[in-house]
């Protein structure tokens, strides 16, 4: 995707959105649980929407991106417990628009407000704009987030006014589809209509297994026995490449027997590059151990997916779990520790 900055031009029109769509609150009559969707014309990508502020905490516009930015949202709606400030930075992919307190703005949003000669004052008035994507720092728009985030402000207006005289319409008639508002050309004109779509697969990609290095493993006739955790940790301290590159929260991947809590394995990766390697750093921690687990357990269906292979070449036992105990009490562990290296400076 292109880093283009948005031209002065592109941010006047996603100001001016965001504005239109402030001057309605919609807030009063819609939840963030009323989800539609926006279809972006360059990319036929849904942005699946929401509107913040019906409990009076955050105010504006969540747009959750493709099937992978649908899933977070789902995920974080139906958890048992409200999820922490850091599950939800793991989880969500999505554009946002709110009206902040200017104390959170960034003088770099402050500097554009000048140059667009707006003026705001008070509580929840000023427009703040981020990229949300998992395992990263919330960041600034690109030219193309921008312009997508514009369009889907000014759908958003319609399906929020819609609902409000129809708070039926986003109940859909057929199972597992969502209300979306799809562009077509009209002659040169941009032209919108209103369609229930069903949301597309989800896109895994596999890791490729190391054949050689699998079948030396196998050859080893190595014991088995034990119950192994397999899963990630995302960084609290927070990773730049460069002084203006966006910040990101490496994923720490541990392989932890349960029983004993003893770290059997563990590596750090920038979190858009899994699954590469992660099947090598597993057969990694069946050489060291030197031990082929009778079962492993995994949080989440991604990874479960990723190690389906190697659990019938390697014939262990694969589960799909709600809680990793011993891994849950390494991140305590290493939450703790990193807490009290803070501390002390």
């Amino acid at each position: 995707m292109s880093k283009r900055t948005p031209s002065l031009r592109e941010w006047e029109r996603l100001y001016a959105a965001a504005l239109q769509f402030k001057e309605i609150e919609s807030w009063k009559w819609m939840t963030d649980s009323d989800l539609f969707g926006v279809q972006d014309p360059l990319t036929a990508e849904i942005g699946y929407c929401c509107v913040l502020g019906n409990l009076g905490e955050v105010f504006g516009l969540a747009v959750y991106l493709g099937t992978e930015g649908l899933k977070g949202y789902l995920d974080i709606q139906m958890a048992e417990t409200r999820p922490s400030p850091e599950e939800v930075l793991n989880r969500q992919r999505c554009l946002m628009a709110s009206f902040e307190d200017r104390r959170f703005l960034e003088q770099r949003d402050i500097q554009i407000i000048k140059k667009l000669g707006l003026r705001f004052r008070g509580h929840n008035q000023w427009p703040l704009f981020r990229s949300y994507c998992p395992g990263y720092h919330p960041w600034y728009l690109t030219a193309k987030e921008a312009g997508f985030l514009a369009l889907a402000l000014q759908q958003a207006i319609e399906v929020c006014l819609q609902f409000k005289q129809d708070p039926d319409m986003l109940i859909s008639p057929k199972p597992h589809c969502l209300w979306v508002k799809v562009p077509y050309k009209q002659g040169r004109e941009l032209k919108w209509k209103g369609q229930w779509l069903k949301p597309k697969p989800m896109k895994i990609k596999l890791d490729v297994v190391d054949e050689i290095r699998l079948e030396k493993v196998r050859k080893k006739q190595l014991s088995r026995g034990g119950i192994w955790e397999v899963g990630l940790i995302p960084s609290p301290m927070g990773v730049k490449d460069s002084p203006r590159s966006r910040p990101y929260y490496p994923h720490i991947w541990l392989w932890v027997d349960h029983h004993s809590y003893l770290v059997l394995n563990s590596y750090m990766a920038e979190p858009s590059s899994f699954p590469v390697g992660f099947l090598d750093q597993f057969l990694k921690a069946v050489e060291t151990v030197g031990l082929i687990p009778e079962e492993v357990w995994v949080r989440r269906e991604e990874v479960f997916m990723q190690l389906e292979l190697l659990a019938e070449r390697l014939n262990f036992k694969l589960n799909l779990v709600d809680t990793l105990e011993a891994l849950e009490d390494v991140r305590t562990s290493m939450f703790d520790y990193f807490q009290g290296s803070e501390t002390s400076l």
